[in-house]
């Protein structure tokens, strides 16, 4: 699924999901997270796999890139979460 085709799938979520509040709009961002987080980990380990069958040293540095960016993004999105409200920590995650 595309960024756009994630986009629509949270925006036909929020239509169908009225009268709006906070609740709601978590649910619906935590949906399309779901779906774009396992589309990365597909992705990253078909890399992965690629990478070690022509160098393990790739691979590690592949493996540590992906920890480390992990960790940012993470401390950003309950960074973001916290200062601008809890829906935004759901779509922080994938967007």
């Amino acid at each position: 699924m595309s960024s756009d085709e994630l986009h629509t799938h949270y925006d036909d979520c929020i239509r169908a999901s009225q009268p709006l509040n906070n609740s709601l709009v978590a649910a619906c961002a935590e949906s399309v997270s779901d779906v774009a987080k396992k589309q990365m980990n597909l992705t990253y380990q078909r890399l992965y796999l690629k990478l070690q069958q022509t160098s393990a040293e790739a691979a590690q540095q592949l493996e540590g890139a992906q920890k480390a960016w992990l960790i940012y993004r993470n401390a950003h999105c309950d960074m973001q979460g916290k200062h601008i409200g809890s829906p935004m920590y759901y779509t922080c995650r994938w967007s």
